[in-house]
């Protein structure tokens, strides 16, 4: 759509936006944007602050073309557990209005479906206390860093201490860790 698109309410465009820098990663400018979306390049600007205020990361290009950067899930999905169930709807009610029966829509409502299922379900790796330690751990892997697992009680010996390691191996679905133990000098599997 060459020609500037009617004019959209703030959740319209922030919704429309964000459709367009996944769908098309590095295919936008901030100044593209404002045309199409029919608004000023500061209010893209704005835009983009409150994206990366609400935990979202927009990565640029050499030619200052912009893309969402999906590898960052915990600390995504750790922010998208405050809506409630009315947000859900209104969430959906408009990605129906900007994308009717398109897949990128359907995906969209699939993906936001499944997070509230998983929720339902009661999964306490989802839980914000869990995704916080979960968030711990993937930096501490990330940067190479040791951490401290408190209070640590051993499936094998039932024994209760602290345990300094470095982790290399997280995986919240299984419970499980797998970390370098700095005082045993080897690989363990934490559960």
């Amino acid at each position: 759509m060459s020609a500037p698109e009617k004019e959209y309410g703030t959740k319209d465009r922030f919704l429309r936006i964000l459709l367009a820098l996944v769908e098309n990663p590095f295919g936008y400018t901030r100044k593209q944007l404002a045309v199409r979306y029919g608004v000023d390049r500061d209010t893209i600007k704005n835009d983009f602050k409150c994206f990366r205020n609400a935990g979202l990361v927009l990565q640029k290009d050499d030619k200052h073309r912009y893309r969402l950067v999906l590898d960052k899930p915990y600390k995504q999905l750790k922010h998208l557990l405050h809506f409630t169930e009315e947000d859900q709807q209104l969430l959906e009610q408009a990605i129906d209005q900007i994308s009717p029966h398109t897949k990128s829509g359907e995906r969209l409502k699939k993906k936001l479906a499944s997070l509230y299922d998983y929720h339902k379900l009661g999964h306490y790796y989802l839980r914000k206390p869990y995704l916080k330690k979960v968030d711990t751990l993937l930096l501490a892997k990330e940067n190479e860093r040791a951490v401290v697992l408190k209070d640590y009680r051993s499936s094998n010996s039932n024994r209760i201490e602290d345990r300094k390691v470095e982790p290399f191996h997280v995986s919240p679905p299984d419970d499980t860790l797998q970390a370098f133990d700095l005082e045993r000098k080897q690989i363990r599997h934490f559960v």
